[in-house]
């Protein structure tokens, strides 16, 4: 089966689909498709309202969505039609769902949490055809939820063109007494499965072990009052991404939950080490290479974390630093666009 004879469709919510996204959608000739605004231009404000709106969607073999919010749509339109929807799963939502919130969070209704998985694991087994998974940890956690490892794909994202071709070749300084993390909001402030707020809290203690250190939070949407701890700094957005890796010594990414986390990726095309928590799903493609540099998302072990870093010598530290630039040369646009055509391919003619 050739994608070229299927119309396919990519669902988003949202001003715009994430640039990854589109790249991955212009690989198997997807149209796309906004879910929120009205036909008449104004916006839809509730799911239900979504689900509804599905039903006027035009008429595509295939539908993916970007996320699990279109899935309101997707289900809509292809619930008396013989269309496919397909799930990609470039968000943590329904895993939040599933656990009731983020891991390692204490649940106490766990009765009303069994229940509630349940009907999300009869919802994706009978109204969704199957799923791109964007790391090795999701891919898992989808296979358990759609009950069938031959409906799950994994394709993960990659780095931007531009910004790949400008880190690949960026001069760094792994002396840095510096520490960056980037994390943005379109509107309003950055969320809790980012886990900015436990960097913060590391901090004092990192401090402790190496007085000179600084963090910069890097990104639209971040608290100022982060910065009545010592030696943190709000930077803010910003415009070239090469002005903060090759002034930082360390990359730390502390989501408490994320499927992937492109922003490990370019800290490794940079030639600079990062700092991960276990439940950011890139964390799978450095365990291979330090596995030191991964950490419990809680501010005990990433303080930890990074002073063991820093105690290392600087030849170690590019040592590491090489490992992770060579490694992540495979998270150019080129390949993983085709990685997904490929993936997104055998999962239509394994359902259909």
């Amino acid at each position: 089966m050739s994608l070229q004879d299927k119309n396919i469709a990519m669902l988003y919510y949202g001003e715009q689909p994430h640039p990854a996204h589109t790249g991955f959608a212009d690989a198997i000739g997807a149209d796309f498709i906004c879910c929120n605004p009205r036909s008449d231009g104004s916006k839809i404000d509730s799911p239900l309202n979504e689900f509804f709106n599905g039903f006027s969607l035009p008429d595509y073999d295939i539908y993916i969505t970007e996320g699990s919010r279109p899935l309101y749509s997707g289900i809509a339109a292809t619930i008396f039609s013989d269309s496919n929807l397909i799930y990609l799963g470039g968000d943590h939502r329904l895993r939040e769902l599933s656990l009731g919130g983020f891991p390692n969070q204490a649940q106490t209704d766990t009765r009303y949490l069994r229940t509630r998985s349940k009907i999300l694991q009869f919802l994706c087994q009978h109204f969704i055809d199957g799923a791109i998974a964007v790391s090795a940890d999701s891919a898992t956690f989808l296979q358990q939820l759609f009950g069938s490892p031959s409906t799950v794909r994994t394709a993960k994202p990659y780095v931007q063109r531009d910004v790949f071709k400008s880190l690949s070749t960026l001069s760094t300084d792994l002396e840095s007494k510096k520490v960056a993390v980037i994390a943005s909001a379109n509107r309003g402030n950055v969320g809790d499965y980012k886990g900015i707020d436990m960097l913060v809290d590391s901090w004092p203690d990192v401090r402790n072990h190496f007085p000179d250190l600084k963090l910069e939070i890097v990104g639209k949407g971040h608290q100022a009052k982060h910065e009545n701890t010592e030696g943190v700094r709000v930077k803010g957005y910003v415009e070239d991404l090469d002005t903060v890796f090759e002034s930082i010594g360390l990359y730390v990414q502390p989501s408490r939950l994320e499927v992937f986390g492109v922003s490990v990726i370019e800290s490794m095309v940079a030639g600079v080490p990062p700092l991960v928590t276990e439940t950011t799903g890139a964390s799978s493609e450095l365990k291979g290479i330090e596995p030191a540099l991964v950490v419990d998302p809680n501010p005990e072990s990433i303080a930890s974390g990074i002073v063991q870093y820093f105690d290392r010598t600087v030849a170690e530290r590019e040592n590491i630093a090489k490992e992770c630039r060579e490694y992540a040369m495979s998270f150019s646009p080129d390949v993983r666009t085709k990685i997904f055509h490929e993936e997104f391919k055998s999962l239509i003619d394994e359902i259909q």
